[in-house]
C-alpha cells in the first residue's frame, strides 16, 4: 500500500479550509448582488383592513372625499374595539387613569370614540397625500388635560 504522510494531510485540510472559506464568501458576494434592493418601510406598524379595505377606502377618500369617508369610518373604526385587544386595553388604562369616576360602559364609549378619532386624523392625513392644496384648519384643545393628565402622574 501507499505511504500515508502527515504533513501532505496537514497542508490539505489547510488547502480545503482556505478554498472553503473562498467559495464561501464569493457565494455571499454574488447572491448580495444578485438580490434585489429592498424598499424601506414608510411605516413599521401592524397594516389592519388588507389590500382590499384599504383599496376601498383610499378609493372612497380621492373620489368621494373626507365626508363618506369619515361616515365609512364609523363602522370601521368599532371593529377595531374587537380586533385590536392591545389598543382597547391600552385606551382602557388611559381612560381609567384621566376618568376613575367612569363606569366601565362608559370607558368602553370613551375608547370607541377614541378609535375613531384616531381613524378620522389618518384619513385627514392620507387624504392630504391625495390633494396637497387641501386646506385645514384646527383648534388645539384639550392641552390643559394632556398637562393634568401629567401632573397628576407625577
Amino acid at each position: 500500500m501507499g505511504h500515508f504522510s502527515w504533513n501532505w494531510f496537514a497542508r490539505s485540510l489547510v488547502l480545503g479550509a482556505v478554498l472553503g472559506l473562498i467559495a464561501g464568501v464569493l457565494s455571499a458576494l454574488i447572491s448580495k448582488s444578485v438580490q434585489k434592493p429592498r424598499k424601506e418601510a414608510s411605516w413599521n406598524g401592524k397594516s389592519r383592513g388588507g389590500i382590499f379595505g384599504n383599496w376601498i377606502l383610499k378609493c372612497i377618500m380621492r373620489y368621494g372625499g373626507l365626508n363618506p369617508t369619515y361616515f365609512v369610518l364609523h363602522f370601521v373604526a368599532p371593529c377595531f374595539y374587537f380586533f385590536a385587544p392591545k389598543a382597547r386595553r391600552a385606551s382602557d388604562e388611559y381612560w381609567r387613569i384621566l376618568k376613575p369616576e367612569a363606569s366601565w360602559l362608559e370607558r368602553q364609549s370613551l375608547i370607541v370614540t377614541h378609535f375613531l378619532k384616531f381613524a378620522r386624523t389618518l384619513a385627514d392625513w392620507i387624504y392630504r397625500s391625495f390633494h396637497p392644496t387641501a386646506q385645514f384648519t384646527f383648534n388645539s384643545t384639550g392641552k390643559k388635560n394632556i398637562l393634568q393628565g401629567q401632573t397628576d402622574l407625577e
